[in-house]
């Protein structure tokens, strides 16, 4: 009976680590209960396997050592199906945490125009994240697009779990280049300054990356 105690740790803290993983995330009341029964189940599964195990050996008149086999065999059972319902909690986790990331980037997309209505900042101010203008070089003609439309399309890739290519020639403002350098720093402050207000409309910093011919590309994370 001794042998029962370090099983039923490892089930209890199996269990309790998956219903913490569970709160954490912004899930629905079925989805949650779906976990919990599942948890459930197990919990009564391995209970009626480690019974067996020390019923048998109870009335079983083998020598020691059989007893011992027996044992081990029943309590690698049970270690396999520990390690199943861990991979279906890692599974779930990972199926519960792209719903919220699915919920947090409609929410942004559906909401923007409320979220950034009143965070509007002029081309000229770096430091406070908003919706804000910015002129796109294109060949001989110069653009103005507004950064909340850009971020929609962002949003959109995201959705998708792809990165988006953000415009080669891009600026704050309307401006000649006698060099590339001048021309990189304020590429450089347009990004910091989308990639601020992208921050502020999903509450966590996206990454960006470069491909081989150095355009940039923004990531969820």
């Amino acid at each position: 009976m001794s042998e029962q105690s370090p099983s039923k740790q490892t089930r209890l803290a199996a269990a309790a680590e998956a219903l913490v993983e569970a709160a954490s995330l912004e899930v629905d009341a079925a989805t949650k209960k779906k976990l919990v029964d599942g948890l459930d189940a197990l919990k009564s599964s391995l209970d009626e396997n480690l019974n067996r195990v020390v019923q048998k050996m109870q009335s079983s008149n083998e020598d020691f050592d059989a007893k011992i086999n027996s044992l081990s065999q029943h309590v690698d059972g049970a270690k396999a199906e520990v390690s199943a319902i861990r991979n279906d909690v890692a599974t779930i986790k990972s199926l519960l945490e792209e719903d919220r990331k699915q919920k947090i980037l409609t929410r942004a997309f559906e909401s923007i125009d409320i979220l950034l209505k009143h965070r509007e900042v002029p081309h000229d101010c770096h430091s406070t994240a908003g919706s804000f203008n910015f002129i796109s070089h294109d060949g001989l003609f110069n653009r103005t697009y507004k950064s909340s439309e850009l971020a929609k399309e962002v949003l959109l890739s995201f959705m998708q779990s792809r990165g988006y290519y953000l415009p080669k020639n891009h600026a704050l403002k309307l401006k000649s280049y006698d060099d590339d350098a001048q021309r990189s720093i304020d590429a450089q402050a347009f990004r910091n300054k989308f990639v601020e207000e992208m921050e502020l409309l999903i509450g966590r910093k996206p990454r960006l990356s470069q491909d081989k011919n150095g355009r940039y590309i923004i990531w969820y994370s």
